[in-house]
């Protein structure tokens, strides 16, 4: 099962995110996109982008890195 980051470590993680929140780990696989995850995770790429500040281009991402996604019940 995935690791629940809480929403006090998330401000930790990323001052300036678009969402407010628990957050989860996720790695990223090949052939994955950031918009097929945002749509998998019920989320937008904007929201995502936010959480992870090392993605400068939402089109180049990389097979075994990992992504904080929100964790929506």
């Amino acid at each position: 099962m995935a690791e629940i980051i809480r929403e006090e470590d998330l401000e930790l993680v990323s001052g300036g995110a678009l969402y407010s929140g628990p957050v989860f780990r996720y790695t990223i696989q090949r052939g994955d996109c950031l918009s097929v995850i945002a749509q998998r995770y019920h989320t937008t790429v904007a929201v995502l982008m936010s959480l992870n500040p090392y993605i400068t281009n939402p089109d180049k991402i990389y097979e075994g890195k990992t992504l904080l996604v929100p964790y929506i019940k």
